[in-house]
């Protein structure tokens, strides 16, 4: 087996189905992981996806302008 067909079954067996694509222009809320000393906890933000990059889904990276107040 290549290294590509394996790196695509992969990826396969981590798909969720029923999942919407996340295309720009898309509000979204990020749960960001913060590390602080020896504690860990949660940063929920809702923002607006400016930019998608990547082929496949488990690729792809997105920038998030997040939202303040009103706007």
């Amino acid at each position: 087996m290549s290294n590509s067909a394996l790196i695509k079954t992969v990826q396969e067996s981590f798909l969720q189905e029923g999942r919407e694509e996340i295309k720009t222009g898309m509000e979204v809320e990020i749960h960001q992981i913060i590390k602080e000393g020896g504690k860990e906890r949660i940063q929920k933000f809702k923002g607006l996806v400016i930019k998608t990059a990547g082929k496949s889904a488990l690729e792809k990276t997105m920038t998030v302008r997040r939202k303040i107040g009103a706007f």
